[in-house]
């Protein structure tokens, strides 16, 4: 099992037909002062199984911060594979605070077993901008 696709938006849609619609796609969130507080986010996360792992499975994400320090409750979902495949899933993230600027991240991990660190980058913008 992997994570094949994973990335940041603003906004995201999954439909009947596991198609992605994705608004506002992006890596790094520009702050003027810290900490910061961005209200929203959406994490887009793709897996991809094997036949051999079809079946129930847990994903678990967690934002992060440059220590490894937990910003918000990590997110935690079910989701089922037939015949291998895999699965589309939306992660939406309220009211993230940053206390400081650096690398970031999301943790995945499914069933235990961490699968990728989706990197976020928080940067300080100059006073004069």
């Amino acid at each position: 099992m992997e994570v094949e696709l994973a990335f940041f938006c603003d906004a995201a849609t999954v439909d009947a037909h596991g198609k992605i619609s994705a608004l506002g796609i992006f890596n790094c969130i520009h702050c003027r002062k810290f900490p910061a507080r961005h209200p929203r986010l959406v994490a887009v996360i793709q897996v991809k199984t094997h036949r051999s792992e079809s079946g129930r499975h847990r994903l678990r994400a967690e934002l992060v911060d440059p220590d490894g320090r937990s910003l918000v409750e990590a997110l935690q979902m079910e989701f089922s594979t037939e015949h291998g495949g895999g699965a589309r899933l939306l992660a939406e993230i309220n009211g993230a605070t940053f206390g400081t600027a650096g690398e970031h991240a999301l943790d995945i991990a499914i069933d235990g077993h961490h699968c990728k660190s989706l990197p976020l980058t928080i940067a300080e913008l100059p006073p004069d901008s």
